[in-house]
């Protein structure tokens, strides 16, 4: 969408295209963009987009669909899991759907729609490990399990340098609580 106003843009200092009708289309845009996050909100809550389910949600705006509930942890459990919220849908949970615990604050790291993040948004905490390319690589659910159980990936091939050249690597943290992370090269 940005290629797009900015190639709109361009028309417009090309005198191709007025600056009403550009304005027309931004305003256009922006209510498509409003409208699809209510429409989102309206499915699945207020949901952050980095953990918003990667597929289709079975059973959204079905009545016969699969229940939701809700239930609290008991206060015997591991101290890092007392009072956390496990939405639970059919026989799936957020536990077993975890692909390791959040190094900022000891929740399970779920996998969304644009990141790998914490389930425990709704408490504060804002880990994320983004869905972006990294070196022409995105990141898989396995290798991001590995990183949060032993500290790095498995060796990742392929890894591309801004000069177009193929290298090998580890992810390791550099900062696990803010999700930063680094390569380690093979020895």
């Amino acid at each position: 969408m940005t290629g797009q106003m900015e190639f709109n843009l361009s028309k417009v200092e090309k005198g191709e295209l007025t600056i009403e009708q550009y304005m027309a289309d931004v305003e256009e845009a922006i209510g498509r963009i409003i409208e699809e996050l209510r429409s989102f909100e309206h499915k699945h809550g207020k949901t952050p987009l980095a953990l918003a389910p990667s597929g289709k949600v079975q059973g959204a705006g079905k009545e016969d669909g699969p229940k939701t509930t809700r239930k609290k942890l008991n206060k015997d459990q591991d101290s890092a899991k007392v009072d956390r919220e496990i939405i639970v849908k059919g026989k799936s949970t957020v536990e077993e759907n975890a692909l390791g615990l959040c190094p900022k604050c000891g929740g399970d790291v779920i996998e969304g729609q644009k990141g790998f993040g914490c389930a425990s948004w709704r408490k504060g905490c804002r880990f994320v490990v983004w869905k972006d390319p990294i070196c022409g690589k995105v990141l898989t659910p396995n290798q991001i399990k590995n990183l949060l159980k032993k500290g790095k990936t498995p060796l990742i091939k392929g890894f591309k340098s801004k000069s177009g050249k193929s290298f090998d690597a580890y992810l390791t943290w550099e900062d696990p609580a803010e999700a930063k992370l680094k390569f380690e090269f093979e020895k």
